[in-house]
């Protein structure tokens, strides 16, 4: 099999009020409204619905009345960057919300007069790592069990024991992610850094993240989004952010670890 480095995603889910925007075809603007409480992944579908890219394409063909295809460099080693694209012929759109635009890379501003547009920036709620990721019992493997077990023990050597409950706890690790990749102010492209998602998604700082420590989706390729595992981030990768330099001293290389992921 070959050696992957995975990726992670953060549930989004659309704040009060929704997210506004207005797209022209050439026939005057249509407002768009994405409805306050929809839940997805940026990559795949959440509680049985469909990924954001899927939905966001899903309602440009509607209100556009041609088709649109809407798509993300969210592959291995992909550019982590929302591309629209309409069928035919040109199209404006105009970011009423902005934090939709902001979470979808658009951070050029509105769109106007071209058949196809990229974002400026990485879409956010999304780390590309590019070292291939380690986990305790390797890739799929969501990790191991803990138990609220208790036990007594007699002098005659009677044992009564109690369980009541059970998680799955997994350590997930990258060494030697570039500079870029580990510390916002070393980012080539804006919003690729792990540091960026700890900020917006871990401690929970967007509102479209509602609420610190996840859930954070795992994909063990990130160029298959049908296999993943979701956690909740706690120990210390929840209450801080200080990576290790692979090599004391240097800044070129550095390792990011998730010492307590969760199983939901």
């Amino acid at each position: 099999m070959a050696i992957r480095n995975g990726k992670l995603e953060r549930l989004m889910k659309v704040p009060t009020g929704g997210w506004t925007f207005s797209l022209d075809v050439g026939a005057g603007n249509v407002t768009a409204n994405i409805i306050a409480g929809l839940q997805a992944f940026l990559s795949s579908g959440y509680d049985g619905g469909d990924s954001f890219i899927t939905l966001f394409d899903t309602i440009l063909t509607t209100i556009g009345g041609s088709p649109f295809t809407v798509t993300i460099g969210a592959g291995e080693n992909g550019t982590g960057k929302v591309t629209i694209t309409k069928g035919s012929g040109n199209f404006n759109i105009t970011w009423v919300s902005t934090d939709l635009r902001d979470m979808l890379g658009f951070t050029q501003g509105n769109l106007t007069g071209a058949n196809s547009y990229t974002g400026a920036s990485q879409a956010k709620g999304l780390w590309l790592p590019n070292s291939p990721g380690n986990s305790m019992y390797g890739a799929a493997d969501k990790g191991f069990y803990e138990t609220d077990t208790v036990a007594t023990e007699s002098p005659s050597g009677n044992v009564k024991a109690f369980f009541a409950n059970k998680k799955q706890v997994n350590v997930i690790s990258w060494r030697g992610i570039t500079f870029a990749k580990c510390r916002v102010s070393a980012e080539v492209t804006a919003n690729e850094s792990y540091e960026q998602f700890w900020l917006d998604c871990i401690l929970g700082e967007k509102s479209w993240a509602a609420g610190p420590c996840g859930p954070v989706r795992v994909y063990w390729d990130a160029g298959d989004d049908s296999v993943y595992a979701d956690y909740k981030v706690v120990g210390d990768a929840m209450r801080s952010f200080m990576p290790e330099p692979l090599e004391e001293g240097w800044l070129g290389l550095w390792n990011i670890e998730l010492d307590r992921m969760v199983v939901i």
